[in-house]
Order: structure tokens, then sequence, then C-alpha cells
């Protein structure tokens, strides 16, 4: 039996909660760098998707070192939480660790007609790209948590949850029958949506309007729309933003009315979706 280390470097301040998910990155950069990554969530799955190769990490349990291996990028490995389990990774590391209260993952399963889900179980070595992905597209939420968009972060725990409890909980979804969103579901999404441009929505409160579970609600809007929620939010806002502009607002007063953080927040987005800034877009209208 091996001393357990004292010393444990402190976590990465990337983090951010939502509906009692916890979604982490853990980084060591300099060679000197170890990170403990202790699996004491009772009542918890632990995954953890890394985004590098890493080389000689060690899986602790209590006092032991039952393993020491390299990971390849992509390594996925799931922990049922509180059981004494505790990783060491060294530089250069990056993982990317979800949180998941059993009783969240529980719920998903009931609300999908698949109340039989017991848990979560992966092989050494597993290699998973789907949810390396989508821990990639939690990057930008974790670097800037206070542009966070809810309704985008809870879509990928969902993708998640069905990606996980399917491929390591032994849960099968069938293919779903075609279904768009009836007419009154369609309208009351929509005038929710448009109703709350400047505030934080949630997928479940959307699906709660139209009485639908998350799951489907996601997938009849798609069907509906030919896109997200969140997808459809963020033209929305560019749109009304576009009207403001032409108006003459100043952009500050423009990125608050239509739900961005700040003025640089609402900048990346209007960037990113019509390949100017506000400025520039605004400017080209004379």
């Amino acid at each position: 039996m091996l001393d357990t280390p004292q010393t444990i470097a402190p976590r990465s301040a990337q983090r951010l909660e939502m509906g009692g998910v916890r979604i982490e990155r853990l980084r060591a950069q300099e060679v000197t760098d170890s990170i403990y990554d202790d699996m004491d969530d009772v009542g918890s799955f632990v995954v953890r998707s890394h985004l590098v190769a890493t080389k000689g990490l060690r899986l602790w349990n209590a006092n032991d070192i039952l393993s020491t291996r390299d990971c390849r990028d992509g390594d996925l490995a799931i922990f049922d939480g509180g059981r004494g389990w505790r990783v060491e990774q060294g530089a250069p590391s990056d993982v990317v660790r979800f949180q998941f209260p059993r009783a969240e993952v529980e719920r998903f399963a009931n609300e999908n007609g698949r109340p039989g889900f017991e848990t979560l179980v992966s092989e050494p070595g597993t290699v998973d790209l789907i949810i390396r992905g989508l821990s990639l597209a939690m990057l930008p939420s974790l670097m800037e948590p206070r542009s966070v968009e809810p309704a985008f972060v809870e879509h990928v725990l969902l993708a998640a949850m069905t990606h996980l409890t399917q491929n390591y909980g032994g849960l099968f979804y069938p293919p779903q029958r075609p279904g768009n969103l009836a007419v009154w579901q369609e309208r009351r999404a929509t005038e929710y949506l448009a109703a709350h441009i400047n505030t934080h929505i949630s997928i479940s409160d959307l699906a709660a309007e139209c009485g639908l579970s998350r799951s489907y609600f996601i997938r009849a809007f798609r069907l509906t729309f030919g896109t997200t929620p969140y997808k459809w939010l963020m033209e929305y806002r560019i749109s009304r933003a576009k009207e403001m502009l032409k108006a003459g607002a100043l952009i500050a007063d423009v990125a608050s009315a239509c739900g961005f953080s700040d003025q640089s927040h609402f900048t990346r987005t209007f960037s990113s979706l019509t390949g100017v800034t506000p400025g520039t877009w605004r400017r080209q209208l004379l």
C-alpha cells in the first residue's frame, strides 16, 4: 500500500453547473503540475473525457494505486461517485469532467419511457469521440460563464445523457417516428422565445410550455423549424439587433436589449452569424 499524496493541485476555475449537473475543465499544463480528481460525489456518475493524449495517468482507490496507463485523445472513463475513486493526471493533460446526479439520469430515462436504468459502466481504454465532441462544444461556455446560454448547455447535456445511457447504460431508444410540433405548440414556442429575448431560457421551460418532455420537444422543434431552439433564438436576437442598429441605437444598448451579457459577447455572436461586426454592418447600410 502506498501513501496517499498530500499535495493536491487546485482545480481549474473553468466550471459551471446547471440542473444539478456540474461541468468542469481540469488541465495540467506545466511539467510540475499534477491534478488529483476525487470522485467523492455520492449519488452521481462522474464522466471524464480526455481532450489530449495523457501519459502515466494513475487510478487510485482509497490509498491504493490500482493502475497506471496512458490515455489516448478521446479516452472516456465513467465512475460511480462516492466509492473512493481518485485519478491523478500530470502534464500535459486536458479533461472535461461531467458530474451527473443519478436522480437526473433516472429522470431522463423515465422521460424517454425507459424506467429500467441501473448504472453507467465503461471499459478501461474506451475512446468515445461523441462525448469528446460534446466536451469541446462546452469549452466556450466554460471559458466565459457570463455568456452561457442555458438552452445550449441543456441541449448538450441531453445529447450526452442520450449517448451515455444508450452506450454505457444498457438502454435502447428506437428511432422516433416523424412528428412536428402541433400548430399551437409551434406558436407557443416561438411566442415564448420572442418574449424572453433578453433573459435566459431553458429547454425544460420551453418543453413545459408545450406540454412535452425535453427530448421529444427538441426533436419536434428541429423537425418543425429545421434548427434547434438555441439557434432559432440566436437568429431571432440578431434579427432584432439589426432592427435596432438600423434605428441608430447604441451598440451597448442593443446588446443589453437582445439578451447578450455585454457588448463584447454581442459583437462576437453577431460577427459569427453575419461575417461582420455590428458597427461594420451598420456602416454598410449607408
